[in-house]
């Protein structure tokens, strides 16, 4: 089974790239940086992440860093790019558009939507 906590790499080793829309829009509030061979960054808005999980909601409460460069906190995420989008997608529009290619895939949804404690992810 694919492991979606890929080998974690030194964020400052590989550079990030951003993810194509909905999560590109420069108007993001968080940027969440998947983990794994490739970085991509996953710029959204907090209440769409707030609205689905309690530990984002929690994290959020929490004092914030300085804001990078980029405008937008960065969050170094545990989970590979394919995870990754898969939940933001079904935080962004309460479901995943695109079918998951195999049991693998559904796995890792469900067990990642287990780790943000994100009780509408039901199978």
């Amino acid at each position: 089974m694919e492991d979606i906590h890929d080998q974690a790499i030194p964020s400052s080793d590989i550079p990030a790239e951003l993810a194509g829309a909905p999560f590109d829009d420069p108007t993001g509030d968080i940027i969440l940086r998947s983990n794994g061979a490739r970085k991509v960054d996953f710029r959204t808005q907090r209440i769409f992440l707030i609205h689905a999980s309690t530990v984002f909601k929690g994290m959020f409460t929490l004092p914030q860093v300085d804001i990078p460069d980029s405008g937008a906190p960065i969050v170094e995420m545990q989970e590979n790019e394919q995870a990754l989008r898969s939940l933001l997608l079904w935080c962004h529009l309460g479901a995943v558009p695109e079918p998951l290619a195999s049991f693998e895939q559904l796995y890792n949804l469900y067990y990642i939507a287990n780790k943000y404690m994100m009780d509408g992810i039901k199978i």
